[in-house]
């Protein structure tokens, strides 16, 4: 009886550690979104996308690039 107790405590402690390991990593991806793209990184023609705030057409390349300015 005494091993069927502790085989359940031991049990719902390898069931817990997990869900609590879980909860650290939702935070990082909210950081993801508030991250912003470095200059001359390609972007999608929104200049949100760039820190600088400005994403313009790369007519050598024929890609859109954040602006350096």
């Amino acid at each position: 009886m005494k091993v069927a107790i502790i085989l359940s405590a031991l049990f719902a402690a390898v069931m817990a550690a997990p869900a609590a390991e879980a909860q650290p990593e939702a935070q990082p991806a909210l950081e993801l979104e508030k991250r912003c793209l470095a200059n001359g990184a390609d972007c999608i023609r929104t200049p949100n996308d760039c820190c600088s705030g400005s994403c313009f057409m790369d007519k050598g390349t024929a890609t859109y690039r954040c602006a350096p300015w």
